[in-house]
Formats: C-alpha cells, structure tokens, sequence
C-alpha cells in the first residue's frame, strides 16, 4: 500500500518547530526514497532553530542532514541501491562545472544542490550519493558519517605528524572525534574544555592530557605540556572569539591553526597578527567535506578507528525534536539524535 503522508519537523520560525503531515516525495530519476531511522542534530540545526542565519531563511522548512536509513523506493531504472538496503546519503550534490568545482573543491560549489532535511520520516537522496551501511554498523553510528566527514576535512589542515602535539580547543562530539583522529595520526593530543565530564571522556578515547579552562589559564598551562612552545597543530571546535584571539599563543612556531567552528552572531576577536606573523604560523579553516572524506567516515567507523557510539548521550523520538534542540541550545550531553521510526528513550 503506498503511503502518502509522513510526519515531519517543519521550522516556521525561531524556536516554532512543528510536527506535521507532509506528503511522502516520490524518487524522480537518479533518487532514492529512503525511510529515515536516525538524523543527528547538528549545531547548524541548532542555528536554523533560534533563528541565526548566515542567508535568508526560507520558511517553513524541514532541517536535519546526518541522516541514515532505509530504502524503499528507488526513481526509474535506478540500480545503486535495492530497496531494504541500508544507506547513508551525502545530502548536497556539486554541479561538476563551476569554478571550484572545476578545481577539486567541491565543498564551496556555486550551484550546490541540497536534499531535503531528514528530521522527518521519509527522505529524499541522490543514488549517486548513497553508500550501502554494512551489517556491522548501526543506524546509531552510521548518522556520524557527515559530521565525521567534515573532521576528516579539518585534521587534514593540520599536516599532523607522529610525534606532534596537537590541542583540541572543544571537547563536544566534533572535538572528541577530532580527538581520535589526531591520535589516530601519531600526535600526543591534548583536550580542553570547560566541562571536566567532557574531558573525562576524551581521555577515554585517546587524549593524553587535558586542560580545564574553566580553572586555569589555558595559555599557560598549554605552555607548560609543551616545554613552553606551545602545540604544532590546534583545532578549534567552538565558536568563541576570546578562545580564538588566544591560539596563537597556544601554537608553536611554524604550528597551524583550523577554526573549525563558525562564529554566531559574527563577532570579532583580538588577534596578534605579529605572533602570526614573526612566529610563521598558519590560519587557516575548513567548511564540510569531499566525497573522499564520506567514504572515509564509514570506512572508519565500520572498522572502529573512530568510535562514535559514546559520543551519543541522547536518542529522541521525532515528536520530541524540540526537547532535543533546547538541549543542544543548553551544551547539555553530547550528540542528540533523533528516531523518526520509533519511540525511544531520552536517554542513552
């Protein structure tokens, strides 16, 4: 019997999140319907919900782009993906021609095509884009792939070594999957944070030290765990300008430094471009992923070289989206994910 209808989570507005029918798309040429079973809530989510834009937004709409599934419908002639297969989709789609699509970037695409957000039950994706989930990875697990895929794009920057050290500025999920993967590199890595629960969690999955900035001065103590040079490669996982005008002085000399994170509302940051400057240290950033990297991201979740299960301290049903929201909003947990499928419990 076909199905015509579907609940979903449509943003009218700042903080009026609705939970509605909609009708269920049907897959064209080239696309997959895919039953969602887990979408992440992202900090751009979060944005989106209490009305931070960097464009205009366009009301009502339906967020959410860590999702995983499965399929169950598939457009004329499509042979990527069988209908009951598991699958994670890419949800944007570069055009090929543009300029920087024509240089390898596709990540800052032009003409970049999204696919309708997954905090609803039934989603839209490219069958180009789809890769099949294999039997040893959850639906819990699978919805890290994007966020994972940006991480992948961001530690690149750093050029990490074995041997460097590495600070993470921000122990929230993307910090503690920059954690790992640092480790993963070779790097002595080490976790800041203002949450010591946070930090307690990144000694688990690979820091060697953390620094609690909430009682010290995170400069100094960064110094002294570095023989006073301070680390070769800092990520910035948070978005706060006061953190951000003190990295250069947590960076040694010929260091990098990602701003993985976005600044909402903009703001501005003291920074001494001498220390940048005499001490030849990179700023630097980075903005989603390539293909490569979402491939990437499965490979390493399938294989336990990241571990994302403990990252997760929420699972929500659809109709609780808004609680799950507020609690990304509030820094409270870690990743909140939602179950469009089923009911489930608020916490992990």
């Amino acid at each position: 019997m076909q199905i015509k209808t579907m609940q979903a989570a449509r943003l009218y507005g700042p903080r009026d999140v609705r939970i509605e029918p909609v009708p269920v798309p049907s897959p064209a040429a080239g696309e997959l319907l895919v039953r969602v079973t887990r979408c992440g809530i992202c900090p751009s989510d979060v944005r989106a919900y209490v009305g931070v834009f960097r464009g205009r937004p366009d009301y009502p709409m339906i967020t959410g782009h860590e999702w995983t599934g499965r399929v169950v419908a598939a457009g004329a002639s499509e042979r990527t993906a069988q209908v009951g297969q598991r699958v994670v989709v890419d949800y944007h789609s570069p055009c090929g021609s543009c300029y920087y699509c024509r240089r390898g970037h596709l990540n800052h695409c032009e003409n970049l095509g999204r696919s309708q957000g997954g905090f609803a039950e039934y989603c839209l994706g490219w069958a180009e884009k789809a890769r099949i989930v294999p039997d040893s990875v959850s639906d819990d697990e699978a919805c890290f792939c994007e966020p994972l895929a940006c991480c992948l794009n961001g530690i690149e920057s750093l050029r990490l070594k074995p041997g460097d050290d590495a600070l993470i500025v921000g122990c929230g999920p993307i910090g503690l999957i920059q954690v790992q993967l640092a480790r993963a590199q070779g790097a002595r890595v080490i976790a800041m944070d203002l949450l010591p629960e946070r930090l307690e969690l990144a000694l688990e999955l690979g820091a060697e030290h953390t620094v609690l900035a909430a009682d010290v001065d995170p400069v100094s103590a960064v110094r002294e765990l570095t023989g006073g040079r301070g680390a070769t490669g800092v990520m910035v996982t948070v978005g706060e300008p006061e953190l951000v005008g003190q990295t250069a002085e947590m960076t040694a000399s010929t260091g990098i430094v990602n701003l993985f994170a976005g600044f909402y509302p903009n703001g501005e940051a003291q920074f001494d471009f001498n220390t940048v400057h005499y001490r030849q240290i990179t700023l630097t950033g980075s903005h989603e992923f390539l293909p490569r990297h979402f491939d990437a991201a499965l490979h390493a979740i399938q294989h336990g070289i990241v571990r994302v299960r403990p990252l997760i301290s929420h699972i929500l049903p659809l109709s609780d989206i808004q609680e799950g929201l507020e609690v990304v909003s509030r820094l409270e947990g870690l990743k909140v994910v939602i179950a469009p499928e089923h009911e489930a419990d608020s916490d992990v």
